[in-house]
């Protein structure tokens, strides 16, 4: 629930679509718990705040019986209420000798930035609905987790932006304004203040990267430094997001009235930085385009004057900061972030794909790592992402208590948008595939009635290890207890909303198995998109059936070309009576021959 939650609940029309049908914000998942593995929790946090409620008893959940175990920071009494149970798990780092009782804690609370800054995680799932946003003394609105009224399987998830977007501008002396990037506040007042290239302010005996880059405050001469704008370069715009809270630390030491963060000249023309949104407690900006950098610098120049030496006589340049907290909604379809991991998902032991890819998309915070002492931030990382998804699983179970997380993730993957996504891949875009995104971005009110679903059981995933080439019946007894036994099939014979196919020989012929969870009789029409080379036939092609039964698809796959790379494209069902069933098809053709 960090800052974007005041957003993505809209984003993915939540409000609206799905908690009015579970009894309204305040109780949507109730009666469900949330399980999160993290680096801990802070009960103290507004959005754990259980305002004197505690869990009802009778939901899914009822009778739930958790440990809750104290320690420090975490002392008795703080479970029970929106923190069901917590427990921490430290022996192997106390084995080890990496546990630093200085600075680690014996308990559920969480001394690392992943937790104090990423009880984030649990908040987005869970946290407590209108919880007022403040960061650095500004409003930001109000936060809601998924299911806030929530006190688990595995599922991947990618991580993506949303359509929110923070941009930020300083108006220069001249009257021109040059766009970037900036979640911070305005300098002060309407006036313009002096613009001071770093380097021009700092002891001539530094290093120029020690001047020009502003990363540390020891070489400014504080009272040149004192009220200016000052103007910081960098070359290694790759790790913008970590320079410029640190940056901003050195302009709040030196008594700056601000900065501005430039890209370096050598830099390709077309250049631009891709910042995320940094919270700053001091004006700043980050120029993330080489043109706006290049203005900047020839306006400074014309009109500072230097000495004989190089040293700045005169400041001349001037300009003001806007204010970049408030926030532009665009529309746009989400992108999936570059840093976010791509399928396939299972590789075996001869790092071959084990024909399973499993994922949906959903939406992420954004990045920010200044934020120490303040109850919101705004970080990112599929750490953001995931919860998102935990949070509207919980409404999903909380709406159909008897599904199996086997079904909950068929709904949230069937029901995904899948075609307007696209995905950034290092220095460039494009559409993104299933191993970008999985089946695409999350749903929530079309997967709380998703028409159908794809059930598993355990002894299908038990076959469906003892399937995948190079696992032996040995390493599947000591991971679930239990020996491959009888016949195995394919590991593309599990039963899960997708069909990967990673060494396509001729043809081969899967199955997948349909639930009717949509409470009346329906007629569905199935059509394919194939994948380019790759021909795919569906059996039957219209089919009725009946609620709480079952249809068996019989899919046949034939290669036409050998491409030896996978090619992807999709089955939809369509039914009559308004769902809409999707399964993202992934193929990779070894050889036209064979049966």
């Amino acid at each position: 629930m960090e800052k974007l939650t005041t957003h993505t609940p809209d984003y993915l029309d939540i409000p609206s679509s799905v908690w009015p049908s579970l009894g309204g914000a305040p109780h949507a998942g109730e009666g469900v718990v949330i399980g999160m593995i993290d680096t801990g929790i802070d009960p103290n946090h507004p959005s754990f705040d259980d305002k004197g409620q505690r869990p009802k008893q009778g939901g899914p959940n009822g009778g739930f019986n958790g440990t809750c175990e104290t320690g420090r920071g975490f002392p008795r009494g703080v479970c029970g209420g929106k923190i069901a149970a917590a427990r921490y798990f430290a022996l192997g780092a106390i084995a080890n000798g990496d546990f630093n009782a200085s600075r680690d804690y014996a308990s559920p609370f969480d001394a690392d930035g992943h937790g104090r800054q990423d009880y984030h995680t649990a908040a987005i799932a869970a946290g407590n609905y209108r919880t007022p946003v403040m960061v650095n003394g500004f409003n930001y609105g109000y936060a809601s987790g998924m299911a806030p009224g929530a006190h688990p399987w595995i599922v991947s998830v990618a991580a993506s932006d949303t359509d929110r977007k923070y941009n930020n501008s300083i108006e220069l002396g001249n009257g021109q304004f040059l766009p970037g990037s900036g979640l911070a506040p305005p300098t002060s007042g309407a006036a313009h203040l002096q613009i001071a290239v770093a380097g021009d302010l700092c002891r001539q005996n530094d290093s120029v990267m020690l001047m020009q880059n502003c990363m540390r405050a020891e070489p400014f001469v504080r009272s040149l430094a004192r009220g200016k704008i000052i103007v910081c370069s960098y070359i290694e715009m790759e790790y913008i997001t970590t320079i410029v809270p640190v940056v901003a630390e050195t302009m709040r030491t030196v008594g700056a009235a601000g900065f501005i963060l430039t890209l370096d000249y050598d830099l390709n023309p077309s250049a631009r930085i891709s910042l995320g949104t940094v919270n700053l407690p001091v004006p700043g900006i980050v120029l993330d385009t080489v043109q706006a950098s290049s203005t900047l610098w020839k306006y400074y120049n014309a009109n500072t004057a230097k000495g004989r030496d190089g040293t700045a006589t005169r400041f001349g340049a001037t300009a003001r900061i806007l204010d970049g907290r408030h926030a532009t909604y665009t529309g746009q379809s989400p992108v999936v972030a570059s840093y976010s991991s791509r399928g396939p998902d299972v590789n075996n032991a001869f790092l071959q794909t084990a024909d399973l890819h499993l994922g949906r998309l959903e939406p992420e915070s954004e990045s920010d790592s200044f934020n120490k002492g303040q109850h919101f931030a705004l970080l990112s990382g599929t750490s953001m992402a995931a919860p998102h998804v935990a949070g509207v699983a919980a409404l999903i179970k909380q709406r159909n208590p008897h599904w199996t997380p086997a079904m909950v993730t068929s709904a949230l993957s069937t029901t995904a948008r899948g075609p307007d996504i696209l995905a950034d891949r290092g220095d460039s875009r494009g559409p993104a595939d299933p191993f970008d995104c999985g089946a695409g971005f999350i749903s929530p009110a079309r997967a709380l009635d998703p028409g159908l679903v794809l059930e598993a059981h355990f002894e299908d995933y038990l076959r469906f290890l003892c399937a995948v080439p190079g696992v032996d019946g040995e390493s599947v007894m000591r991971a679930v207890g239990t020996g491959c036994a009888g016949p195995t099939g394919r590991p593309a014979d599990l039963n899960v909303p997708s069909v990967v196919v990673s060494n396509l020989v001729g043809s081969m012929r899967v199955m997948r198995r349909l639930t009717n969870v949509g409470g009346e009789r329906e007629v569905y029409n199935v059509t394919v998109r194939e994948p380019s080379g790759v021909s795919v036939r569906v059996a039957p092609q219209v089919f009725a059936i009946e609620r709480d039964g079952a249809e068996h698809l019989r899919i046949s796959i034939r290669a036409e070309s050998a491409i030896n790379e996978f090619v992807f494209g999709e089955i939809m069902l369509k039914g009559d009576r308004g769902h809409v069933v999707r399964i993202p098809l992934a193929i990779s053709v070894t050889s036209t021959l064979g049966d």
